[in-house]
């Protein structure tokens, strides 16, 4: 009978010590998903976080002649947004001499940011990131002066790149015998 009470005593501490692994499993994987999910970019915070400066200017007040933009007979220069019926930001954009100059960003209609983008003489220029509504990067380019320069995240992302292979290889002639 001793024997009988000896396994019970050892099996206890046994049970209570892996009783609590599935607990500590869960937290585990709870912690990580909040931990991956709140990993936004810098530039995502960012433009999260933005705010209209008090001397931005309404898109419905300004004229566009000749690819520059005016505030009535000078070309003008600050920035300029638009919103929606909600009064909502869709985006603002700074200009300089009636030129698109430095970073423009774009909301979603909930107010998450969509896109943000620099300008150089009214071509974007350099980084130009979007985002997926969840915040998750959709593109991640550079430009320059209007022209596609790198994609940032092509090594990221094998679907990516399958996909535009496969967009060149069907490109061509179906028929080899004619000499291109």
């Amino acid at each position: 009978m001793k024997k009988k009470k000896a396994a019970q005593r050892t099996a206890r501490p046994f049970e209570a010590k892996y009783s609590l692994c599935p607990l500590i499993l869960i937290m585990f994987f709870i912690f990580t998903n909040l931990a991956y999910a709140m990993n936004y970019s810098d530039e995502y915070l960012h433009a999260q976080n933005w705010q209209l400066s008090e001397d931005a200017i309404d898109m419905a007040e300004l004229v566009i002649k000749d690819d520059l933009l005016y505030s009535g007979e000078n070309p003008f220069s600050g920035q300029v947004y638009e919103s929606d019926e909600n009064g909502s930001i869709i985006y603002v954009i700074s200009y300089k001499q009636g030129k698109k100059e430095g970073n423009a960003l774009f909301w979603y209609p909930d107010g998450k940011p969509m896109m943000s983008v620099q300008y150089i003489q009214n071509a974007p220029h350099g980084r130009f990131l979007g985002w997926y509504p969840d915040g998750r990067i959709l593109y991640d380019l550079i430009l320059n002066k209007g022209t596609f320069a790198s994609d940032l995240l092509l090594g990221d992302d094998e679907s990516r790149m399958q996909s535009e292979s496969e967009i060149y290889e069907q490109e061509g002639s179906d028929n080899d015998s004619i000499r291109e």
